[in-house]
């Protein structure tokens, strides 16, 4: 008898089965569908962004190549270009590039409109370098205000870069002139036992420099002695030698 209940059992499951495959089956196939066609794509989408990512770096060390044997026009180009057509992390931090090879040709202006928009678009690090960039292209260039407005996001307490922030505003007031307050700012910073060593080291030398005198009047050369009047036989200014004083009424030759 319970053979005969079994198959009765399996039956009815059959038939369920098939009254829910003919109801769902097309969805159960489609889904199954979109599920291949989903992991395929995403497959691909990682062969792609991988070769794209590949390129993108080839393409920025031969820039950067350029950039550091003193071509900085060409790798300015190069550096645009990867901008445009990289991977978004590439393409930010290509344009950043972009901008600190456009300054090493003088092209201040263009470099400066570029960290503004890395400023404006980039990761917080790449804004925060951005910043760093721009407030150093334009400090021999702009009063201190326009300095600190530049910087001001990275001059507060919790900044990770307020040394550097800390490094440019002391050299603006150096450039400014006023070396007492210049001087300061630098010791305040090489005293700083939490401020990284290299910017430590920077800010003792400068501090040094200022302190020894730096921008103040030390003097002039003194202007050449007035040349005397040419004697017989003593070589002229211009290397050749004199004509001896003719004799006993002989024209000199």
């Amino acid at each position: 008898m319970s053979d005969i209940f079994r198959e009765i059992e399996e039956d009815v499951r059959r038939e369920r089965i098939e009254k829910l495959w003919k109801q769902y089956g097309d969805y159960i196939i489609g889904g199954v569908a979109v599920v291949v066609l989903v992991i395929a794509g995403w497959q691909f989408w990682k062969y792609y962004h991988g070769r794209e990512v590949a390129r993108a770096s080839d393409a920025y060390t031969a820039a950067a190549s350029k950039a550091a044997s003193g071509n900085p026009q060409d790798a300015a180009l190069d550096f645009a270009k990867l901008a445009k057509d990289a991977p978004s992390g590439y393409s930010m931090l290509a344009k950043l590039q972009q901008a600190n090879a456009l300054l090493g040709t003088g092209n201040v202006g263009d470099a400066v409109a570029i960290y503004q928009q890395v400023e404006k678009d980039g990761s917080p690090s790449l804004m925060a370098v951005a910043r760093l960039r721009h407030a150093w292209a334009v400090v021999d260039l702009a009063p201190k205000s326009e300095v600190e407005g530049i910087l001001a996001p990275l001059t507060v307490t919790a900044s990770d870069w307020k040394y550097s922030a800390r490094e440019v505003l002391a050299y603006a007031d150096y450039h400014a002139g006023d070396n007492k307050k210049a001087a300061a700012a630098f010791k305040g910073l090489a005293d700083d036992k939490l401020a990284p060593e290299n910017i430590r080291n920077r800010a003792l030398a400068m501090e040094t420099y200022i302190s020894a005198g730096a921008g103040h009047d030390v003097g002039i050369v003194p202007p050449a002695a007035p040349v005397s009047p040419t004697v017989a036989g003593v070589p002229t200014p211009g290397g050749a030698p004199a004509a001896p004083a003719p004799t006993n009424g002989t024209p000199a030759p």
